[in-house]
């Protein structure tokens, strides 16, 4: 029945199978822990398809393959470990299948692990791949798990994996640590031995990195060392350019230099002379000489003092010069050695100075004072020019009171309590011998009574200076004199504020409380011998409790303005107090821009003149010790934005006077008559009366709503002097001015007693003109113009002669 389950199986879609739709139905579990059951029409087969983890219902076959629930290195993985294993956990338990593992480094591919080989192990659910080739480190590797690499237990094949990367461990370069040797002879073996090391352990290998030269080889050993080696010959004579680097495989170091190969020629003298001597100390100089042909070389004295004894050792190429010198041999001596290869020969002529052997010496002075109960410690130290002599210092004259020991290193040490019976004067003599000279100190130590110490500063009570809390206080040194020993300074009653410490004499920290301190210092020498001084010490609290002020808004332009009062609290004494941007007063007292203090309990306020400018802020900044609080005046917004009253005064000065008859547009007119001004209360000056033109002259602009246009127009005359006083008008930063037509100052009469300013009264000359000609151009034309009587509602012509009044507008 399994075999024909599995026939029909694929042509049935389910979970990606496919199986006749005749023969079985799709039954879909709701309740038992099954996903899906195909079942024959009859009900006499079924296989089961699916089933969640841990549950396989009896006489079901599992057809679903093991899938990867988690994987090791993680996907995305960063500083992974070259020697980490590869690491999958199924669903399910699996077995091997078929087929290679992948592993790319950099889209290339690194290692391909076949499943069934040893490299790959399974066990339960987790199979791990431990690659045969080490992971690079710094490098992205990739691993892809083809399908049916495992299978479970009925043989489904596993699902691949894949789109998996992670990378290693970041490589660090490796560095030759030795250095090059720089000379050889020609014909003599050059031999060099290299080390290098790496962070990480990496196998390291040596190779040139540039031109190997002929007569030069490498033996590199794989372990981080290699030998360069060659014998360079008459043609290698000069200088020889090398250039080796050492890798990890991934990262280099190199290290470049040059060898000079000396010619083989006459037999020299390779050593160094010696120069200098001692009377009474071995002298001793190896003389070694060198042929670059191998040539049997001879070493022989020409010149020899008599204290020198020559030794050749011509085999080894060497020879010695010894002897010791004596008080006679004090002086300059010459010495002249030959060396020949049969051939040729060389000479090594120098001067030995014999240096007489000067007396050891103290370098140290005596300490000549002691206290009765202190201990005297005297360090002796002498000295020697003959740095190699051994010096020996004693000691045949001491009271009984003192020890002396020699430390047999150029040093001693002199020490002893006296008591108080060896109040006195004490005689010392110490000398030092290097065996042939000695030298001799003598001293006397007085021994004195011990003196109390004795206070010097500060004076008891109340310590001067400012101490407050949360800052660091200017450190108070206490000081007592006690001419016998030194003194130690401690707390000996009442305490110090929280947050301060003595250190020494030093009284040092920062308070973290307020308030009023006392304590006593006790001053103390190691004798027993002390003094207590009592101090007080007041700390101040300069944060007060937080503060504020009632901002202003809509402030007149330049106005003074002043803050709320603000009662402070929470300091203690006499605390700073400053502002910025303003003034300020205490207790109602004068307004000060100077810094000065406040204490508890006093009240302030502040003051400053708001912006000339309008909706603008200035800001007041009142700073209390180490609390400030900001207090804002901003000016009024211009009454002409938007939709603006009747009658509002704008930001330029202008009166708002309505809506101009023509056009539907804002009208504005000067806040006074023409000649006065505005004085901050009301009109001032006298009003300047004028004429409209000439009587008798029509102009023909009798336009009742475009005062504009009408002056424009009467302006372009010769003497329309109203309209022209209007146009040349500049006033309140504008020079946009005209006369009003007969329509506007209808207009400006309606709104007069909100726009105000105008000659209300009925005494001439309370009439104002308009831009508006009579329209009767052969008659009235020539001779009047409208004007407007503002204490009445009413306009009329009036002669254009006539000296009235005047008030220009704008749009």
């Amino acid at each position: 029945m399994i075999a024909q389950i599995r026939s029909f199986f694929r042509k049935f879609i389910l979970f990606g199978k496919k199986i006749p739709m005749k023969r079985f139905l799709v039954v879909i579990a709701l309740v038992l822990p099954v996903a899906a059951i195909a079942a024959s029409v009859d009900g006499t087969e079924f296989m089961f398809i699916k089933h969640l983890p841990g549950f396989a219902p009896s006489g079901y076959v599992d057809v679903s393959g093991p899938q990867a629930v988690s994987r090791s290195p993680e996907n995305g993985a960063t500083g992974v470990s070259t020697g980490a294993l590869v690491h999958l956990v199924f669903d399910e338990n699996v077995n091997k299948g078929s087929g290679d593992i992948v592993i790319s480094e950099s889209g290339v591919e690194f290692e391909r692990v076949a499943v069934l080989s040893g490299a790959v192990l399974v066990s339960g659910k987790e199979a791990t791949i431990d690659p045969v080739s080490s992971l690079a480190r710094g490098k992205t590797y990739a691993v892809s798990v083809p399908t049916g690499a495992f299978e479970d237990a009925r043989g489904n094949a596993s699902v691949a994996v894949s789109g998996w990367s992670f990378e290693t461990i970041e490589n660090n370069a490796p560095s030759i640590t030795s250095l090059p040797l720089s000379s050889v002879m020609e014909g003599t073996p050059y031999s060099y031995f290299l080390t290098a090391e790496d962070v990480e352990g990496d196998t390291l290998s040596f190779s040139f990195s540039g031109p190997q030269p002929a007569w030069l080889n490498l033996d590199d050993y794989g372990n981080g060392t290699a030998t360069l080696w060659g014998t360079p010959q008459e043609d290698d004579v000069g200088g020889t350019s090398v250039a080796l680097v050492v890798s990890d495989g991934t990262k280099t170091a190199e290290q470049a230099f040059t060898i000079a190969v000396a010619a083989n020629g006459t037999p020299v003298f390779t050593s160094s002379i010696i120069t200098q001597a001692r009377e009474g100390e071995l002298y001793s100089y190896f003389a070694m000489v060198d042929d670059s042909l191998e040539d049997s070389l001879s070493i022989t004295p020409e010149t020899l003092p008599g204290w020198l004894i020559f030794t050749a050792d011509n085999e080894n190429r060497m020879a010695s010069l010894e002897g010791t010198p004596m008080e006679s041999d004090v002086g300059n001596h010459t010495v002249a050695l030959t060396v020949s290869d049969g051939l040729k020969s060389s000479t090594q002529s120098f001067t030995i100075t014999v240096a007489a052997n000067p007396a050891p010496s103290f370098s140290s002075a005596g300490i000549t004072e002691g206290r009765e109960g202190l201990a005297y410690v005297y360090s002796v130290t002498v000295a020697d020019a003959d740095a190699g002599d051994t010096l020996a210092i004693a000691a045949p004259t001491l009271p009984s009171w003192l020890d002396f020991t020699d430390h047999m290193d150029r040093t001693g040490t002199l020490s002893g309590t006296p008591g108080v019976a060896d109040i006195g004067n004490h005689t010392v003599a110490l000398t030092v011998s290097d065996g042939l000279k000695t030298a001799q100190q003598n001293f006397t130590i007085s021994i004195f009574a011990n003196d109390g110490p004795v206070w010097a500063s500060p004076a008891a009570g109340t310590l001067s200076g400012t101490f407050i809390q949360g800052q660091g206080i200017v450190p108070v040194t206490f000081v007592a004199n006690d001419t016998d020993v030194p003194v130690t300074y401690t707390v000996a009653a009442g305490s110090l504020p929280a947050g301060l410490a003595l250190n020494g004499n030093v009284l040092e920290g920062t308070p973290t409380g307020a308030g009023d301190f006392s304590f006593t210092i006790m001053v103390s020498d190691n004798l027993g011998a002390n003094n207590a001084r009592s101090f007080d010490m007041v700390v101040q609290d300069i944060t007060p409790n937080a503060f504020s002020f009632n901002n202003v808004t809509g402030a007149a332009l330049s106005s003074v303005q002043t803050s709320n009062a603000v009662a402070i609290a929470g300091i203690t004494g006499n605390v700073t107090i400053s502002v910025a941007g303003g003034s300020y007063n205490i207790d109602g007292g004068s307004y000060i821009t100077s810094p000065g203090t406040i204490h508890a309990g006093q009240v302030v306020t502040v003051r400053q003149t708001s912006s000339a400018a309008l909706n603008t802020a200035t800001t007041t900044t009142l700073t209390i010790g180490t609390v400030s609080s900001s207090w804002t005046v901003t000016t009024l917004d211009d009454p002409c934005i938007g939709n603006p009253s009747v009658g509002a005064v704008c930001a330029d000065g202008t009166v708002y006077a309505g809506i101009s008859p023509d056009g539907n547009l804002p009208m504005y007119v000067t806040r006074c008559d023409a000649g006065q001004s505005w004085d901050g209360s009301a009109c001032a000056g006298t009003r300047s009366v004028m004429s409209w033109g000439t009587f008798g002259t029509a102009t023909n602009i009798t336009n009742f709503n475009t005062g504009e246009a009408n002056t424009a127009a009467l302006a372009a005359l010769s003497d329309t002097l109203a309209a022209k006083y209007c146009q040349n008008l500049d006033m309140h930063g504008k020079d946009d001015w005209y006369l009003p037509a007969r329509a506007e100052l209808i207009i400006m009469y309606n709104n007069g007693a909100l726009i105000g300013g105008f000659d209300l009264s009925n005494v001439y000359p309370n009439i104002y003109w308009s831009s508006s000609e009579c329209y009767e151009a052969q008659y009235l034309g020539k001779y009047n113009a409208w004007g407007q009587r503002e204490n009445v509602s009413c306009q009329g012509d009036f002669a254009k002669i006539q000296k009235i009044s005047v008030r220009c507008a704008r749009r």
